[in-house]
């Protein structure tokens, strides 16, 4: 087996009620965290050559062939 990694999606964090974290308050639904560079990682088999394709401008970063 080989060892890949892909990106999912971005990913945003909102405040479901009013928060405090650290010095500064959020209100509901206001935007606490952003993530746009979140990644998956996998173990797969097939019988094919398979290729981990990376997204937003990334190219392929590997390949290989599975039996």
């Amino acid at each position: 087996m080989k060892f890949g990694v892909r990106e999912i999606c971005d990913v945003v964090f909102k405040a479901k009620s009013t928060v405090k974290i650290g010095s500064k308050t959020f209100v509901a639904g206001q935007p606490v965290l952003y993530i746009d560079t979140a990644k998956t990682s996998t173990m797969e088999g097939a019988a094919t050559t398979v290729y981990a394709n990376g997204g937003k401008g990334n190219t392929r970063l590997i390949a290989w062939d599975c039996f």
